[in-house]
């Protein structure tokens, strides 16, 4: 009797139980059994009011928490521990925002699209929407700013002195006024100028024309050279030395002006002024030689031999007179050698020898300066 009553309550104890336990499974009260969670890492510049536990939202929704912050290159790293269902990819972005003005700070994330992020990957882009710490220091020196302006304000138009200025300010006003009236009522030269099209336009291309010549003048090259002749071979009685001083000025590429000065024997002077049209390699001269009319030609055989060939004094008898020359760079200085009178059969020519030096417009600034600097 006893017996089966025990056996009844044991079948009505553990039907009981049953229910209570299937009841509670519908509840989900053992839903942590049946999910796992999933860890992802995220980077930020700065996590201030941000503390482990906080929670992770994905659309407004908690998926997770903040597990753990750390310090790493100078940054903050976080460890995020998400629930299953979470599926993040390869363009996901967290997002480090704050619930209200001073409420609790909190992780959203942008699940994105692409590839998924496998455990414990990180989550490539992250944005700090809103840090009250630094909006509130910028509004402070916004505010320290407007302060000094207005301390600076009062001082100029506040007192004796401010007023004084003030004063001044408006008779300055006030004169500028009557001034902008007498020219808009007068018929002066300066009026008409500003005002009539054709004069303006004038005005235009005269100062057109002047900033062209400016223009050419900065681009203009000047070298300067002294070069002095020894004759090596020469008829009896004829000098062994000759000195020369040339400025050539170029303004254009193609074009170039020569004017030189040589001193001959017995204190004797003669001028040559030329023009020359270069041609790539090839360069033509004429004008004035040594006082009389001639030409010539000049090839350029790589970056530092030149030869050379010119005519002139063509009225001479018995013939008129022609010099054959090869000259070397040699950077600042030069040499070069030559036949000089060389179509007078019955009387030799002179075979000489020159050396001399070349400034350019470079080097006489740079040796202006250093003048300038000694004085």
């Amino acid at each position: 009797m006893k017996s089966g009553s025990l056996v009844k309550v044991s079948i009505l104890v553990v039907v009981a139980l049953g229910i209570l336990f299937y009841m509670l499974v519908k509840l989900g009260a053992f839903a942590w059994l049946s999910q796992s969670t999933r860890e992802f890492t995220v980077r930020f510049d700065s996590v201030s009011g941000l503390s482990p536990g906080a929670r992770v939202l994905i659309a407004g929704v908690e998926v997770g928490k903040v597990k753990e912050i750390a310090l790493e290159g100078g940054r903050a790293k976080l460890v995020l521990s998400l629930e299953s269902p979470a599926q993040l990819h390869e363009d996901a972005v967290a997002l480090l925002r704050t619930q209200g003005l001073l409420g609790e700070r909190y992780v959203e994330i942008q699940p994105g699209q692409g590839a998924a992020l496998a455990p414990n990957q990180e989550i490539p882009k992250s944005r700090l929407l809103l840090d009250l710490d630094r909006f509130l220091d910028q509004v402070g020196s916004l505010t320290m700013s407007v302060r000094q302006f207005s301390d600076s304000f009062n001082q100029f138009f506040v007192g004796n002195e401010g007023q004084a200025r003030l004063e001044r300010l408006v008779e300055d006003l006030d004169a500028l006024g009557k001034l902008v009236k007498e020219f808009s009522e007068s018929k002066g030269t300066l009026k008409k100028l500003i005002e009539e099209p054709v004069a303006y336009e004038k005005l235009n291309k005269a100062l057109d024309s002047a900033t062209q010549f400016v223009e050419r003048f900065e681009k203009m090259s000047l070298v300067l050279s002294y070069r002095m002749n020894f004759l090596l071979v020469r008829p009896s009685g004829e000098s062994g030395f000759r000195n020369t001083l040339s400025v050539r000025m170029q303004m254009r590429p193609e074009r170039s002006y020569l004017a030189e000065l040589i001193e001959l024997p017995k204190q004797s002077w003669k001028a040559s002024l030329q023009v020359a049209w270069n041609f790539g390699i090839l360069s033509l001269h004429g004008g004035l030689i040594e006082s009389t009319i001639g030409a010539g030609a000049e090839l350029k055989l790589g970056e530092r031999l030149r030869v050379s060939i010119e005519a002139f004094d063509f009225t001479r008898l018995p013939g008129p007179h022609m010099r054959l020359q090869a000259g070397f760079d040699l950077v600042a200085l030069f040499i070069a050698a030559g036949y000089d009178d060389l179509l007078l059969p019955q009387k030799p020519g002179s075979i000489y020898f020159s050396v001399g030096v070349r400034l350019t417009d470079e080097d006489l600034r740079y040796l202006l300066g250093l003048l300038a600097i000694r004085l």
